[in-house]
């Protein structure tokens, strides 16, 4: 028994399952809540268990039940057992108990009841006592919840009532650390139960410390879903409190400029852009900021260029996204640099073209092929070198 509890015994989860399993008089069950008195011991114990309730599920339910009231055996040795049997009422008392008497590590529990498909027969209200317990008074221990809930999505199951609450609170705590597409997974199935609160969640995690490191709705790595459905449902108030909230800071306005122009569809969202850029000059800026080299770009620079035509920020911001700025590119840097030459004169000779941007253009094309031209000369001497 001693070694199949040391690390040596690379399989003794499966060996103690099926002597669960085959314990049907219970011979062996004394010496296995023994051992679950022993950290080393929690796996044999959960497996020993978990072999019995494939057998006798309402006895070992009574059992972990005893055990659990007892204090004997380690609270995540009954935990590790618990996942073995279906989510129920019994089940959830069972482990609130331990959770609220700090017998088991919150962090383990969850750990070993997200994964399985534990919580598919749980009701919502159990789910909620549960993630209540896990989270603590004052949700410090919110990532948790949001990484069991992430799994409730995923099995499909409803997000409402008292469980939404519970929902709420732990996204809007804006826990540090957690995955970023479990967070953009919850609060996309959230937002139909509560419009203004999901904008206010955006709000709050866009506006957040730069060095307070948490989900980023906007970044693209998370998914995108919550952002996708809050413009889905209204667009103009989507972009809107993105240009208040990058006009509280700098810093601010910098982050949501970093991830807004990949999400932004420069053609579909044209005339949005439009009227947002329209209402002054800084929204103009700001929206100029989001541009990028992909399609839809020339139509609303050229507009940006023409309501504000002598503006150097507009200027910088529609010269770098022409460059390809920030972008990769492929292959020598003079051909490149020849190619957004001619974009920009392809810009030039279109009839549509206002005139009171073409000596900007003009300028632009012409440092463009100065540009080619010099990163012509230096791949020569590179060469040359090499």
């Amino acid at each position: 028994m001693r070694w199949l509890t040391s690390a040596d015994a690379k399989r003794a989860h499966e060996f103690f399952y099926w002597v669960g399993k085959f314990d049907r008089q219970g011979r062996w069950r004394e010496a296995v809540e023994r051992i679950g008195e022993q950290e080393s011991g929690e796996q044999p114990f959960a497996s020993y268990f978990g072999g019995r309730a494939s057998e006798d599920p309402g006895q070992t339910e009574q059992r972990l039940d005893e055990l659990a009231a007892a204090d004997h055996v380690r609270g995540a040795a009954i935990v590790g057992a618990t996942a073995f049997l279906p989510g129920n009422r019994a089940a959830i008392d069972r482990i609130v108990s331990l959770l609220d008497g700090g017998f088991v590590d919150p962090e383990r529990a969850e750990r070993r009841l997200m994964a399985g498909g534990w919580m598919r027969s749980l009701a919502g209200n159990e789910a909620t006592d549960l993630l209540r317990a896990i989270a603590g008074r004052e949700f410090q221990r919110a990532t948790l919840v949001i990484d069991f809930l992430a799994m409730w999505v995923h099995s499909q199951k409803p997000i409402d009532g008292d469980l939404a609450a519970v929902a709420w609170q732990a996204l809007e705590a804006a826990p540090s650390g957690g995955e970023a597409w479990d967070f953009d997974l919850v609060a996309a199935a959230l937002l139909p139960t509560d419009h203004d609160r999901a904008f206010n969640l955006l709000r709050r995690y866009v506006t957040l410390p730069h060095d307070h490191r948490s989900w980023e709705p906007l970044d693209r790595h998370g998914g995108n879903r919550f952002w996708n459905a809050l413009w889905s449902l209204d667009p103009s108030r989507s972009v809107e409190l993105l240009l208040e909230a990058a006009a509280e800071s700098p810093l601010v306005a910098w982050r949501i400029n970093w991830h807004l122009p990949e999400i932004l569809d420069l053609t579909r969202d044209r005339e949005l852009l439009l009227r947002v850029a329209q209402r002054s000059e800084h929204s103009a800026e700001f929206v100029s900021s989001c541009l990028t080299s992909k399609e839809g770009f020339w139509p609303l620079a050229l507009e940006l260029l023409r309501l504000h035509p002598e503006n150097r920020i507009i200027r910088g911001n529609v010269s770098a996204a022409a460059e390809h700025m920030n972008r990769v590119i492929v292959g020598p840097s003079s051909v490149h640099y020849e190619q957004c030459a001619e974009d920009v004169e392809r810009v030039l000779a279109a009839d549509a073209t206002p005139a009171v941007v073409r000596p900007f253009l003009t300028d632009l094309a012409t440092r463009l092929r100065q540009q080619a031209e010099a990163e012509r000369r230096d791949e020569a001497d590179e060469q040359i070198n090499w």
